[in-house]
């Protein structure tokens, strides 16, 4: 329920002025009385501004909110797509169709699919639709299409990049893939996506450690070590940090050091 009261918040006075005969001081109003959990009056302003003003995408990206509070989604995915069609630079719409596919792709694999399409649609004429892509590469995520999700992100101007959203979903990708490539032991295309996350997580010793592991497994034991140095120095008491720097000096043939990290 939550959710999509939230949602509501996504609507936007948008809409053709050709067929604008709902007033802004309707819509507000009955977007006030979604907001307020007043939905029977919503309902009832709502259902005679549609008889008034059929083709006006705005009310049907409102009835969609209307139907998915009363978890109608398949019902709420219809009115948010008819308010596409009706208003394609309608942005709140294209949010609550994606996040209503996103609530029925727990049982309906497709839906995502429609999602995307819908959002790529808007992405083709629109691309600093930046919370639609926020959103796309979410999606993207979801369906385990971890670089297709990375490249919307890259497309994020720097501030929207930086949103906790856009952040976590790049984390996630980027573990994903270098687990990926690890197991499929593309050990250099591993180690480029371990450098992306280790410059997400400056201060993290984790990214750094992989990437070691990684220079290891490439017989790059001097990269290991400096990889290794600058975990030392994020941490200078980690016991594993000190362990692998150790290891790493007795491959190296640097007996010294090697006890000394030891």
């Amino acid at each position: 329920m939550k959710c999509f009261l939230a949602a509501a918040f996504w609507f936007s006075l948008v809409w053709t002025p050709l067929y604008a005969a709902t007033t802004d001081a309707e819509m507000l109003r009955i977007q006030s009385d979604i907001q307020a959990g007043n939905i029977a009056s919503a309902e009832h302003a709502l259902n005679a501004a549609m008889k008034a003003d059929p083709r006006n995408g705005g009310l049907y990206n409102l009835r969609g909110i209307i139907e998915a509070n009363r978890n109608q989604m398949t019902s709420a995915e219809m009115s948010f797509g008819r308010a596409i069609d009706l208003s394609p630079n309608l942005i709140g719409a294209y949010l609550n169709f994606g996040r209503t596919c996103e609530i029925l792709g727990e049982r309906d694999p497709a839906a995502l699919d429609r999602a995307i399409r819908r959002f790529r649609s808007l992405l083709a004429t629109q691309p600093g639709a930046n919370e639609v892509r926020v959103q796309l590469a979410k999606l993207l995520t979801k369906q385990k299409q971890y670089s297709a999700s990375l490249s919307e992100l890259d497309q994020l101007p720097v501030d929207v990049r930086a949103g906790e959203l856009a952040q976590s979903l790049r984390k996630e990708n980027l573990h994903q893939l270098i687990a990926s490539y690890q197991q499929r032991e593309q050990w250099a295309e591993a180690r480029k996506e371990a450098e992306a996350l280790a410059l997400l997580e400056p201060k993290q010793t984790a990214p750094l450690l992989e990437l070691a592991r990684i220079a290891q497994r490439q017989n790059d034991l001097r990269g290991a070590l400096g990889y290794l140095a600058h975990a030392r120095t994020l941490e200078p008491e980690s016991a594993p940090v000190h362990f692998f720097f150790g290891v790493v000096c007795i491959e190296l043939d640097l007996p010294f050091e090697a006890k000394k990290s030891l």
